[in-house]
Formats: structure tokens, C-alpha cells, sequence
């Protein structure tokens, strides 16, 4: 009791979102905290892209896993934002409600939110913890 968050090993609270963060993006959703009356939101005009299989098995895990890699370094290169949503997948029914969608019905992977960014207004960067702190060889930690 007592001890940061940092300490207890999780995020710190400084790394949350701040409520500019918040009213940044329209998400369609409220929060406890709610918003700021007076904060204008862009239209979300991103897409949503289905990263899918003919399969569903170990091998095509892995190519899946390479394939959304390779498209989130392609959309990064080309200047867009993405944000994986993986969560909708990880669950049995949600990836039959997705392959139910699909005209080829494949088995969903992850789903890839894709879209710009307003250049006026960029996001600020969050706190990272030194690597050693978080990463050692062995039994010795990085020096610093």
C-alpha cells in the first residue's frame, strides 16, 4: 500500500490520457468523467480494414500476425494512423459475427482501424520507463 504506480509495476498515471487527449477523437462512447462541452471533434472518417485467412490455424496466426505488421509499417510510411483492434477477435463470437460479414467468409484475425490525423494538433508523447528498468539479460541488468 502506499507505493506509486510506477513502483507497483504498472502505468504510471501520467501516461493516461489527459482530458485534451480525450476530446481529441470522438469515440462514440461516454465516460464517467465526461467531456468538455465546449471541445469540437473532427468527423471520424477512418476505415476499418478485416485482416482475415482461408484458414484458422497455427501457420496462419503467424502469417496473420507478419501480414498486420507489414500493414502497419505500409500505413505508417504513407502518413496514416492506425490502431489494431485484436479485442474484437479474441473472443469466439466475435469473430463469427465478423465472418459472417465477410464476403468470403474467412476467419478474422484483427480488425485495423485506418484514417489521418489532424496535422494542427498532435498528441502529446507518454511517459516510457529507461529500458533498463524493464529489460535485463541474464542475471545482470543493462547498465545504464
Amino acid at each position: 500500500m502506499g507505493r506509486s504506480f510506477h513502483r507497483a509495476g504498472r502505468n504510471p498515471p501520467d501516461a493516461l490520457a489527459t482530458a485534451d487527449d480525450r476530446d481529441r477523437v470522438d469515440i462514440g462512447r461516454r465516460f464517467p468523467a465526461g467531456r468538455d462541452p465546449g471541445a469540437t471533434t473532427e468527423p471520424d472518417r477512418s476505415t476499418v480494414l478485416v485482416l482475415s485467412t482461408a484458414a484458422d490455424g497455427r501457420g496462419e496466426w503467424l502469417r496473420a500476425g507478419e501480414a498486420l505488421s507489414a500493414v502497419l509499417l505500409e500505413a505508417t510510411v504513407g502518413g496514416l494512423s492506425t490502431c489494431p483492434l485484436t479485442h474484437m477477435t479474441e473472443l469466439r463470437q466475435g469473430r463469427e459475427i465478423i465472418r459472417d460479414l465477410l464476403p468470403d467468409h474467412g476467419f478474422p484475425q484483427a480488425l485495423i482501424r485506418v484514417g489521418t490525423t489532424e496535422k494542427k494538433s498532435a498528441p502529446r508523447q507518454t511517459p516510457r520507463r529507461p529500458v533498463e528498468s524493464v529489460f535485463s539479460v541474464g542475471r545482470r541488468r543493462i547498465p545504464h
